[in-house]
């Protein structure tokens, strides 16, 4: 029985909320001196300035300021800023009353949901935001609107451990071992399959703003291969006898900001696995 699935990334894809860190002074880490702009985030956090040499650090996290960024924090401070003394604030994404707040705060992304409205279909969220329990109201405010749409909520999953201050790169990889248990119907626990089954659909849709993690999501095969050769060889006949019958497949959703074409999309059909394709994960 084909079973079809739509996963959706909550911010930027579901919803819109002005929530961005903080650069601060590490003496006054409550004290917001400058707020981000939209999208400045995932540079600094990825190195994308490190040639402008303005490096910041912060709770074991590097980041890299942009020289238009050091200058907007020169003249909230002073001349000559000493960048050892500054850090990077997710208060927004972490202290309970903030997160509150968001819940009357966000705007339904409608155009990015309109195709599945009065869906039959199983619909999932996740995040990479931290523990269901601190966004419990968001996420409820979230399920309601939705729903006005006919669009029920099955699941909801928080991809961070803990908090964003522990966000890395790992993000992308834990979307992938989701999309794969989906696909092919069993639990991944250290990098293997394990013999605890979950739901399985042999078509998932995923929604996702963010152009690395659509390049990301694309390289599924190699990630699949990896976890099948580490498992156990009850687990290889199990995970291989799914792929063979049911031939399941994503196709990977990247919002676009295009009113006249919505998505950027591509289509991965999982192969048996093989060593031939390059690892990428797990080093």
């Amino acid at each position: 029985m084909e079973k079809l699935l739509h996963i959706l990334d909550l911010d930027q894809t579901i919803i819109n909320v002005d929530v961005e860190p903080w650069i601060i002074k590490k003496i006054e880490p409550n004290v917001p001196i400058i707020r981000l702009k939209p999208g400045e985030r995932k540079l600094i956090e990825s190195g994308t300035f490190r040639g402008d040499d303005n490096l910041i650090s912060y709770c074991g996290r590097e980041y890299w300021l942009s020289n238009g960024m050091y200058e907007r924090l020169e003249k909230k401070t002073k001349p000559e800023v000493d960048l050892a003394d500054y850090g990077v604030s997710y208060a927004e994404f972490i202290d309970p009353e903030l997160v509150a707040e968001q819940a009357n705060k966000f705007k339904l992304n409608v155009d990015n949901l309109e195709h599945l409205f009065n869906t039959k279909d199983d619909v999932i969220i996740m995040s990479e935001r931290s523990d269901l329990d601190l966004h419990e109201e968001l996420i409820q405010c979230v399920r309601d609107e939705v729903t006005k749409y006919n669009i029920d909520i099955k699941n909801v999953y928080m991809l961070s451990n803990n908090n964003l201050r522990t966000y890395t790169e790992d993000i992308d990889l834990k979307k992938l071992i989701l999309l794969i248990e989906k696909l092919i119907g069993f639990k991944i626990e250290d990098e293997k399959f394990t013999n605890i089954e979950v739901d399985q659909y042999n078509k998932v849709h995923v929604y996702d703003n963010s152009r690395k993690s659509f390049d990301e999501m694309k390289t599924i095969q190699e990630t699949l291969n990896k976890i099948y050769f580490d498992s156990n060889d009850e687990m290889k006949a199990k995970v291989m006898n799914k792929i063979v019958s049911s031939r399941p497949f994503i196709k990977i959703h990247q919002m676009t900001g295009n009113e006249f074409n919505k998505f950027n999309i591509e289509k991965v059909v999982l192969e048996r696995p093989s060593r031939i394709h390059r690892f990428n994960y797990f080093k």
